[in-house]
């Protein structure tokens, strides 16, 4: 297995498979941000997304704005190289915490809504109201101390979580599961709806300051 901290890696098709779990860490506010979006302005994320309607992934890069005002969510913004036109908000990311709960909290929010991505401590089993508009419960699945996609050239990352949101008025079997790295925040995004394969997944591919949406993608552990 690929040590994460290998200087270029690359990364293709994505399969969620945890690998050793390991315990969560145990002061809350420091969890949930490790688990964010660094807050480095400027910062790129190629991300790949695939769904069954898709003859071919779409690719695009977004940019991290940071905002000034830490009340102010920070965003994931397109820089308009691949599919997204320049200026599409993928996410807007603040860490604060839930008014409801007075815990620690990621929250993630865009034009379909707002959730509670991370809460408190991140324990294995942990639930938390991500939506209350929605009613939607998270739940931590599991943590792996390595994670690893899967593809013709297989890459490991570090201390990942891999959290499920589920809406009450949906199926038991509709719901989504995002994959979260330390230090990198959003790795991985799958949404299913009756069926055990994702009907459609976002991706990481890479991260860097100057991406390229045609070129290979190579995964630089700048972080």
């Amino acid at each position: 297995m690929r040590s994460f901290g290998n200087r270029w890696l690359l990364i293709l098709i994505p399969l969620l498979l945890g690998c050793a779990t390991s315990d969560a860490p145990t002061d809350p506010s420091a969890s949930v941000r490790s688990y964010s979006y660094p807050f480095t302005n400027g910062l790129q994320y190629k991300y790949a997304r695939f769904s069954t309607t898709l003859l071919k992934p779409d690719t695009s890069i977004y940019q991290i704005r940071v905002s000034l005002n830490a009340n102010i969510p920070s965003s994931m913004i397109s820089t308009g190289k691949g599919t997204d036109s320049a200026g599409i908000l993928l996410y807007n990311f603040i860490v604060g915490s839930d008014p409801n709960t007075g815990q620690p909290a990621l929250t993630l929010s865009n034009n379909l809504g707002s959730i509670y991505a991370l809460e408190g401590n991140l324990n294995d089993n942990d639930t938390w109201t991500a939506d209350v508009t929605t009613n939607t419960t998270a739940t931590v699945l599991a943590h792996s101390d390595d994670y690893r996609t899967d593809g013709a050239q297989p890459v490991d990352f570090s201390q990942v979580i891999e959290v499920k949101y589920h809406k009450a008025a949906d199926p038991e079997d509709t719901y989504i599961v995002r994959y979260f790295s330390k230090n990198y925040g959003l790795i991985v995004e799958k949404y299913f709806a009756g069926a055990t394969v994702a009907i459609g997944t976002l991706q990481l591919l890479e991260v860097g300051t100057l991406l390229s949406a045609t070129t290979p993608s190579k995964f630089n552990p700048v972080l």
